[in-house]
């Protein structure tokens, strides 16, 4: 198996993350609280992320994220029964999580196996994506702007008014290519009572997938379902 490290997605999905890492710490949600005990060692080598940038903190942290940890090894001359795996364990990371990559690689091995796949990376990064999908960052990055950026800042907004602070933040940015309103926000200035509610109504969900995901990032999963 190749083990040179690499990340297995764009590094932007990693600043959502973060960014919404950020979010439950600053939460005073009791379930959110409760979930970051829970999960305080699993981001224990995450460090202090409250208080420093994203950028800051992905010069030093990058290698979370890279494929490590846990190694399986190819060679099938040292293996006593060809139904089996060889694995490279580092020492100097903590059992729990060591444990972990263990079960989680010979659940991988096990279903690649049975299925027969000839082509099947194995990713062995610390930190990984849910589910082994790749979630649309478009959508994930909007939510996270529209969620942090303007909800956050005034829970109170409902309908129009949530819409018309969305449209300002956009209008608002400083780069003319992230001024442009996503599609399913949008509703090309219309008057139609039916697209405000269709858009208000999308605009809602996002709010909805904010409050899901900073769940799911408070127990150590990103993005999960939302």
């Amino acid at each position: 198996m190749n083990t040179d490290k690499i990340l297995p997605l764009k590094k932007e999905f990693y600043r959502i993350w973060f960014e919404f890492y950020k979010i439950s710490l600053q939460s005073t949600n009791p379930t959110i609280l409760k979930n970051l005990k829970q999960s305080d060692e699993f981001y224990s080598s995450w460090g202090d992320v409250e208080r420093t940038t994203f950028n800051d903190w992905w010069d030093s942290h990058k290698h979370l994220f890279e494929e490590q940890s846990v190694t399986i090894l190819d060679s099938q001359s040292l293996r006593i029964y060809s139904d089996s795996l060889i694995l490279e364990v580092p020492i100097n990371q903590s059992t729990t999580v060591l444990l972990k990559k263990i079960r989680q690689l010979i659940d991988e091995q096990q279903k690649i196996r049975n299925r027969q796949k000839k082509k099947y990376r194995v990713i062995t990064s610390q930190f990984q994506i849910s589910d082994r999908t790749e979630p649309k960052l478009t959508i994930l990055k909007d939510v996270l702007n529209v969620y942090r950026d303007v909800y956050l800042k005034d829970p109170s907004l409902r309908g129009k008014s949530l819409l018309r602070d969305v449209y300002d933040y956009y209008k608002k940015r400083k780069r003319k290519d992230h001024q442009q309103l996503p599609k399913t926000i949008d509703d090309r200035g219309s008057s139609n009572e039916n697209d405000i509610k269709r858009v208000t109504r999308n605009l809602r969900r996002w709010i909805q997938w904010g409050d899901t995901i900073t769940l799911n990032v408070s127990r150590g999963e990103f993005p999960g379902r939302y």
